[in-house]
């Protein structure tokens, strides 16, 4: 690699790490009547390291976590980093991001366990962990966290 392509790298990755500082990283997942609050919360918290509310949508009860920064979009990316699915990843992100936001929709389950799966819209009975990442340039940070 010539240094000139290496210089744009490092300068690429600076200009991504700066718009990941100001990352606001949003869970929310409806609170069904026959969910243990608590547990829901727990999956929450497995993704977004944030005060967890209590929010009406119409007539649906939902759990919100919010945070600021990179760390939880870093743990996010780097755990489908290390189960290497990250072509997948950015197909998905892709499809359902804007250009204002990454959106990704997760199963609430594995979130409880700890563990990330990808969910499409309305697969899941009980409802998805909607994940919203609003960043600046998002379809540049999507390349660059899919990066392999």
């Amino acid at each position: 690699m010539k240094k000139r392509e290496r210089i744009e790298q490092y300068k690429e990755k600076a200009r991504i790490d700066e718009i990941l500082r100001s990352a606001e990283i949003t869970a929310k997942t409806p609170l069904l009547p026959c969910e243990d609050e608590e547990k829901v919360a727990r999956a929450l918290r497995n993704i977004v390291d944030g005060e967890i509310k209590k929010e009406e949508y119409g007539d649906r009860t939902y759990l919100v976590a919010r945070s600021k920064g990179s760390s939880d979009v870093e743990k996010l990316f780097n755990y489908f980093r290390s189960k290497q699915v990250l072509a997948t990843l950015r197909r998905i992100l892709k499809k359902y991001s804007s250009q204002e936001e990454i959106v990704i929709y997760l199963h609430k389950q594995a979130a409880y366990v700890g563990a990330y799966s990808i969910a499409e819209p309305g697969e899941s009975p009980g409802g998805e962990i909607i994940v919203t990442i609003k960043v600046e340039d998002p379809s540049s940070v999507i390349s660059a966290l899919t990066r392999f």
